[in-house]
Order: structure tokens, then C-alpha cells, then sequence
């Protein structure tokens, strides 16, 4: 396969030409924006909203599904080590910036996977609208911007859609063996089963997303195990609210500096251990954290004022 890829990149090299030689740079700004809509960091950004407005179990199945579709993305990128188009050929323009390796896209794969999951769990129609829509155009945008060669965009939506189609299979019977379990079961179960995906993780990228999805598992576990409809005895109530103010902040000093290492550094740099911890610990203040001190928040507003 990898093989069969290397062998068409000269073929993708020519097809960046003819559409850059074709549109010129009049179109650049329509599609930097366009390519941006299929950015990770825009919808990643956006996964807290689906988890704390509307349906909780909803939001944590989207934001496992992206999560484990972009760690896909990143071990087959360098399973197959394929060179971006602009390092091939000094003809192309590289509109975007763009690091590690050229397939699959990760813009074509991400938009996929968002859309078509988005109508797999929420079942609505208008999910697949937008993506019959943004997904060929966000994919033709990374081939427009000389970042990716056609065969990227087309095997990463293949992917994504390979993604979304083993949730469907795997999650019915997951989740009923997930929530026949015990609290304690369910955190050992979702490190056991997500560390080996840190131990293969082949680069920094790879490695947070593994860390965030063993603290969206743990942190969703203690949600389920206590729902926060439910008062929590007196007593533990000022450690409770302690505990989530220290996840909050330590996660919005970790998604500061993974924010900026995005936008001015390009990658991850952390050591590999202390990222593991950062995204433990950005999951569970998403998960647990965040939601357990909006709901103190909201009861003590609706407390009458004692005299």
C-alpha cells in the first residue's frame, strides 16, 4: 500500500500543478478559510460545548470517536512516511503551513469523521447536508493549497469513514458492557485498554491524544458514578469544589500552552511523560471537573438567600 502511494506521487505532484496553474492565488483567501473549517483545534475546541450543553453520553461518543480517528491519522502518517507535495517540487506553492507527513489528510479524515459521527450519534439528517458539502471542499482546499496530493484527501476520508463505521459496530455492545460495571472497573479498564495506544504513539501529537482519552474515560466514569443531579454529603462538598477548581485551572494552563505550541511552534514539544499527564488532566477537568462545579454554581443560584 505505502508502496502503491509513493509510486503515485508524481502523478499527485502533477494535479497541484494544473489547479495552481489553473486557479492562480485569486482563490487563496476563499480557501485558507475553507481548509480552516476542517482544522483539529477548531472542533476539538468546540467538544466542551457538546459535553456540557445537551446530551453528556452524546458528547463523550463524539469526542472518543475524534480522538481516536486522529490518532489513526497520525500512525498510519508515519507508518507510511509519504513527503509532502512542496518538499517534491519547488513548482508548487505551499499556501499552508504543514508538518510531519502527507497521508492521509488529516483535514479530509477530521471533517469526515465530525460529520458523519455527528449524524451517527445525535441521528440527524443535517450533519450529512453540512458534510455532503464541507468534506469535498475542505479536501479539495488542502490539494489547492499544495499541502496534501489528491490520493491524501481520498484515503483520509476513506478512513474517517472507516472510523465512524467501527463505532457504529463496536459501540452498542461496548456500552452495555461499560455501564454494567463499577466505577472502579471502568477507570481500570479505560487505562489498560488506552496505554498501549501511548506506548505506540510515535510522536508527541500522538501521545496527548492518548492521555486525553484516558481522562475523557476516567472523568466520564466518576460523572456516571456520580450523577450531578445528585448532592453530594456536606462534608465532602468543599473538597469536591477544591479538587475541580485545581482541574480547571491546570487545564486551561494546559490548553494555553498546547494552544501555543499549535500556532507558533507547530508541534508538541513537551517531554512525553509530562504530556500524558497534561491531557489526563485536560480530559478530566472536561469531563468531571467543569461539570460538577457548573452544577454547584446553578444550585447556588437557585438557593434562596438566607437572612
Amino acid at each position: 500500500m505505502c508502496e502503491l502511494l509513493r509510486d503515485l506521487v508524481p502523478w499527485g505532484v502533477d494535479v497541484i500543478l494544473a489547479v495552481q496553474a489553473a486557479s492562480g492565488n485569486a482563490l487563496d483567501p476563499l480557501f485558507i478559510v475553507i481548509t480552516w473549517l476542517g482544522d483539529a483545534y477548531v472542533y476539538l475546541a468546540l467538544l466542551p460545548l457538546a459535553l456540557w450543553i445537551g446530551s453528556g453520553h452524546r458528547g463523550i461518543r463524539l469526542a472518543l470517536l475524534l480522538l481516536t480517528s486522529m490518532y489513526v491519522n497520525l500512525l498510519v502518517k508515519d507508518l507510511c512516511a509519504i513527503p509532502r507535495p512542496f518538499d517534491m517540487s519547488a513548482a508548487i506553492q505551499a499556501k499552508d503551513t504543514a508538518s510531519t507527513y502527507a497521508f492521509p489528510s488529516g483535514h479530509a479524515q477530521g471533517v469526515t469523521t465530525l460529520w458523519l459521527g455527528l449524524a451517527a450519534i445525535y441521528r440527524r439528517r443535517y450533519p450529512l447536508l453540512a458534510g455532503a458539502v464541507l468534506i469535498p471542499l475542505v479536501s479539495f482546499s488542502r490539494v489547492y493549497l499544495g499541502v496534501h496530493y489528491p490520493q491524501d484527501v481520498i484515503g483520509g476520508a476513506i478512513l474517517g469513514l472507516a472510523c465512524v463505521a467501527a463505532y457504529r459496530l463496536v459501540e452498542p455492545p461496548m456500552s452495555r458492557w461499560w455501564h454494567r460495571r463499577s466505577l472502579t472497573s471502568r477507570i481500570v479498564v479505560g487505562i489498560l485498554v488506552v496505554l498501549p495506544l501511548a506506548a505506540l504513539a510515535r510522536d508527541a501529537n500522538a501521545l496527548a491524544i492518548a492521555g486525553a482519552i484516558i481522562g475523557l474515560l476516567v472523568g466520564r466514569s466518576i460523572a456516571l458514578a456520580w450523577p450531578l443531579d445528585r448532592q453530594a454529603p456536606r462534608g465532602l462538598l468543599p473538597f469536591l469544589d477544591i479538587v475541580s477548581g485545581l482541574m480547571i485551572v491546570g487545564a486551561a494552563v494546559v490548553s494555553a500552552s498546547f494552544a501555543y505550541a499549535a500556532v507558533f511552534v507547530g508541534e508538541i514539544t513537551t517531554p512525553a511523560l509530562a504530556t500524558l499527564g497534561q491531557t489526563v488532566l485536560l480530559g478530566l477537568a472536561i469531563t468531571s471537573g467543569m461539570p460538577w462545579l457548573l452544577a454547584r454554581l446553578r444550585r447556588g443560584r437557585a438557593s434562596p438567600p438566607t437572612c
